[in-house]
């Protein structure tokens, strides 16, 4: 005794040709896959590759991102005939690329503007359903306070969004290094060590050394005594008084002039996102003015001196 399978299927939308030993050999899904969302995801990467490549992103499993990224990268994209549908846009339709995010273009998922493909901000480690909220407020955002201030985002945001650049586009907000030491500051998130050495730091730059301080207070002792003459007792406010540090992005650059090493965002992109957007061969230095030419030239004179 064998068991058998009937072809007989209750759905008039499954279908299944046998042959004469009532072998199945050919059904209809595989038809489908095949002929129809086969043929339809290939002509939309041919002519809307952008939008395609976010729309696998956003359905894929978080593992596969990795790859196809690093595949949109390798195939790149040209605009055809259809995806311009008789307009010319010479802005939109350049260079396809990716980048980690745009404060002013944020979104839940992969999205695209234009060319560019922008990582969702729900898909960073730290980061969930109820940060969603953010990518509702709009820009542009002038400045990481603006955005603070519009959009209410806490330190786990901020600061993921800090090391993965998102504020790059902002004037002034490319050493992200120092915006993040800008960020602790204003916002009080540094330890109370750090915070006096920082301030003492400001008030040196700003010209408040103990000398400008002592003179200060005296003036405002004077000033009181002016106001007041019959009093013989000054506030102890006069003596404990120091000025008051304003801080901004323009004075950490000066403290902290040096960006994030490359391995540094590397590793931030492989803590934050588990794969990596920038080019990891960027941790080399490369000298501009020499070609393959010029270093076969450079070898060979070389050469010569031991001959």
């Amino acid at each position: 005794v064998q068991s058998t399978y009937s072809p007989e299927m209750k759905s008039e939308h499954h279908n299944y040709l046998t042959d004469s030993s009532n072998a199945v050999h050919k059904n209809s899904h595989a038809v489908a896959y095949a002929a129809v969302i086969a043929y339809r995801c290939s002509w939309f990467k041919a002519h809307f590759f952008p939008e395609w490549i976010a729309s696998v992103l956003n359905r894929c499993d978080v593992k596969k991102i990795p790859r196809y990224i690093s595949m949109a990268r390798t195939e790149g994209w040209k605009p055809t005939s259809i995806t311009k549908l008789g307009k010319e846009f010479p802005d939109r339709y350049r260079n396809f690329d990716i980048i980690a995010f745009d404060i002013n273009k944020l979104s839940p998922n992969f999205s695209v503007i234009g060319n560019v493909l922008t990582v969702g901000l729900l898909s960073v480690k730290g980061i969930g359903e109820s940060d969603r909220h953010i990518c509702d407020v709009k820009g542009p955002f002038e400045s990481i306070d603006d955005f603070i201030n519009k959009t209410g985002a806490g330190k786990s945001v901020i600061e993921r969004l800090i090391k993965l650049r998102a504020f790059d586009s902002l004037p002034n907000h490319q050493n992200a290094n120092a915006l993040l030491q800008y960020y602790y500051y204003t916002y009080k998130k540094h330890d109370s060590k750090t915070r006096a050495e920082i301030t003492n730091t400001l008030m040196i730059k700003q010209g408040w050394d103990e000398g400008a301080i002592h003179l200060e207070r005296s003036r405002m002792k004077q000033a009181y005594l002016d106001m007041y003459p019959k009093r013989k007792k000054i506030p102890p406010k006069f003596d404990n008084w120091m000025p008051d540090v304003s801080a901004t992005i323009d004075d950490f650059i000066g403290l902290y002039p040096d960006d994030f090493k490359m391995t540094e965002i590397l590793n931030f992109e492989k803590e934050y996102l588990g794969y990596n957007l920038s080019n990891p061969l960027s941790v080399y230095v490369t000298r501009p003015d020499r070609t393959i030419e010029a270093a076969i030239e450079a070898y060979e004179n070389k050469l010569q001196q031991f001959l």
